[in-house]
């Protein structure tokens, strides 16, 4: 594999994981503004994602 081909495969790769990660993120914030709306009454407001999920 040359120089060319590696970084051609790398910046192919990296595409690929940007737009996985992309809609993980995605997925992640309906999630978590799912979780957000059904336990915020329990949680006085305490919207913030990862906290949601921790105490959800």
């Amino acid at each position: 594999m040359t120089l060319q081909q590696y970084l051609h495969a790398n910046i192919f790769n990296q595409t690929i994981y940007q737009h996985l990660q992309n809609d993980f993120d995605h997925w992640y914030e309906l999630l978590c503004q799912k979780i957000a709306f059904h336990f915020d009454s329990h949680l006085h407001g305490i919207n913030h994602c990862g906290r949601v999920l921790l105490y959800a």
